[in-house]
Formats: C-alpha cells, sequence, structure tokens
C-alpha cells in the first residue's frame, strides 16, 4: 500500500467514526467511539507528520502545502486537547462534530 493509499484510508477511518458519533448523540457506545476517534487522531497525525510532511518537506521545502499542514495539524492537536475532555454526558457534545 502506497502512502497516498493509507492516507486515505485513515482520513475515512476517522470520518466514519465521526459520523457514527453525530449520527446516533445518545448511543452507548459513545464515549468508546470517542475514545477511538481520539486514539487515531493522534496516531495518524503524529504518524503523518513523521513520515509524509517530513518526505515532502526534503522535495518543496517551504511551499504551501507545508504551512497549511503545520496549521492543520495545530488545529487537529487543539481539538483532540478539547475532545479529550467531553462524555457523551457534556450538554451537546455531537455539535462540536459538525464544525
Amino acid at each position: 500500500m502506497n502512502i497516498f493509499t493509507y492516507l486515505k484510508k485513515d482520513h475515512r477511518k476517522v470520518s466514519d467514526l465521526l459520523k457514527r458519533l453525530i449520527s446516533s448523540p445518545e448511543s452507548d457506545e459513545n464515549d468508546s467511539i470517542l475514545q477511538d476517534v481520539i486514539n487515531e487522531l493522534t496516531i495518524h497525525s503524529e504518524s503523518e507528520q513523521v513520515t509524509f510532511y517530513k518526505e515532502i518537506n526534503k522535495l518543496i521545502k517551504g511551499k504551501e502545502i507545508l504551512i497549511g499542514a503545520k496549521i492543520a495539524h495545530k488545529k487537529i492537536k487543539k481539538a483532540i486537547s478539547i475532545i479529550s475532555n467531553l462524555t457523551i454526558y457534556t450538554p451537546n457534545w455531537y455539535m462540536l462534530w459538525e464544525n
């Protein structure tokens, strides 16, 4: 599997988990799904930064794609920090995913 296929698969996995959370905000499984989202985002973000963007940086130093990626990864880390403190009992927790 090449890196692009792997990244797409990873993105799809997180997207599917988020869709499950949004579609049934009262589900008993949501705390577990929420933890899966946190774990997947953390692993994906870190591995993407260390492998993919490191190699891209060698090829296209300072290009816009890298600047955008760094901004996106900062947002992901902030989101992980926020959602790490959520549970299905947090009022309107599921509305955070709609943004």
